[in-house]
């Protein structure tokens, strides 16, 4: 049962009205509880067992207020990345990342805690990654969390030396990578830096196959992140091609084909952006400007690499010509959305922010 002292405050605007939740002293969650924001529109869920001081709904937040007399712990899910500030002390936040959901789990063990919740706008990381920010004075968790990609988000790769695209995040000030988690005790932090170059296997020949990098970043506060991607070398492929066919070519035969045929289109689309040759128009792999869901950080498919291949094409700047490099992946990560922005701050949409919501897709609908 939930016992909770309920008071609502309307607050009238020009244009609308914010509304403010507050339930207070002491809160127990026997189930699932549902959150509903309105800015933007979606649920966020306290899982069953939770407890708290107090909890405040606002029209884009979460604020959850907990001590050392809570009993218990505190746990938040949420179908996007979650923004945390905090104010006090002597508590603790674990978020992690499983198929897109947030979950983030609120530990206090001493004194008292505001912790502040803020949907990102964009799903978390397809990996897991865990954090753990210590109050005291240790540096707040930033948003998004710190991790890393491998060549612009592909799932393969045909040379041993990858790019670790690493984003910049907030009071981050070293990195480390290793090949195993268990290496790390044996790993001297670096510097951080945007990029960096890694070889698969740490040898001069890597055997094909899945390798799977592992990454841990640390604050000046003391709080360290870790973030885990794989990626799967294989042999450079060759396509035969033949004159004579004994046998009517099956359905799967002709997919491989084709997936065959698109895959050399795309890399000569890529070289001819390198080298400054514009593609005729109307034979793009994938050259449809309909696109029929909104794309943001996290999101895979078709539509993705056609989006991909559009700001390549059109050339608006340094992002587009560094997502020319890596080509087409069909993986929406930073790059694809430091290109789309550029994109849209060329041709006047705002804001541009490199989200391609209603506004964008109105725009490629009609031009």
């Amino acid at each position: 049962m939930k016992i909770a002292l309920i008071s609502v405050s309307l607050c009238f605007f020009l244009f609308g009205i914010a509304i403010q939740e507050t339930y207070a002293a002491p809160l127990t969650y026997s189930t699932n509880t549902i959150l509903s924001l309105t800015s933007p529109v979606m649920n966020l869920t306290v899982s069953a067992g939770s407890v708290a001081d107090l909890l405040t709904v606002n029209s884009g937040t979460v604020v959850v207020t907990m001590s050392s007399s809570t009993g218990g712990t505190f746990t938040l899910t949420s179908p996007q990345s979650l923004g945390i500030s905090t104010n006090g002390s002597g508590g603790s936040v674990a978020l992690s990342c499983s198929s897109g959901i947030q979950t983030a789990t609120i530990t206090q063990s001493t004194y008292s805690e505001i912790y502040t919740f803020t949907p990102q706008g964009y799903t978390c990381a397809a990996s897991t990654v865990v954090a753990v920010a210590s109050g005291g004075g240790a540096a707040p968790l930033p948003a998004p969390l710190p991790d890393f990609m491998i060549n612009n988000g592909a799932l393969t790769t045909t040379n041993q030396t990858v790019e670790l695209e690493i984003p910049a995040a907030v009071n981050i000030s070293t990195m480390a990578f290793a090949t195993s988690s268990s290496n790390f005790a044996s790993v001297s932090p670096i510097p951080y830096a945007s990029t960096l170059q890694w070889n698969l296997c740490g040898v001069a020949s890597c055997s094909p196959g899945s390798y799977t990098i592992y990454g841990e970043f640390f604050t000046a506060g003391g709080n360290s992140y870790q973030a885990q991607h794989t990626i799967t070398l294989t042999g450079v492929s060759t396509v035969t091609a033949t004159t004579t066919v004994s046998a009517a070519p099956s359905i799967q035969s002709l997919q491989a084909q084709l997936n065959s045929l698109l895959a050399t289109l795309q890399t000569l689309e890529k070289e001819a952006s390198q080298r400054g040759i514009s593609f005729p128009a109307g034979i793009q792999s994938g050259s449809s400007n309909t696109f029929f869901r909104n794309l943001t950080m996290g999101s895979r498919g078709n539509d993705v690499a056609s989006l991909q291949r559009f700001l390549i094409n059109q050339n608006s700047g340094r992002y587009a010509q560094k997502l020319a490099v890596t080509g087409a992946t069909g993986y929406f990560w930073l790059l694809t959305r430091s290109a789309l922005a550029e994109f849209q701050a060329k041709v006047g949409i705002s804001p541009a922010s490199g989200y391609f919501g209603p506004i964008t897709r109105a725009y490629f609908q009609n031009h």
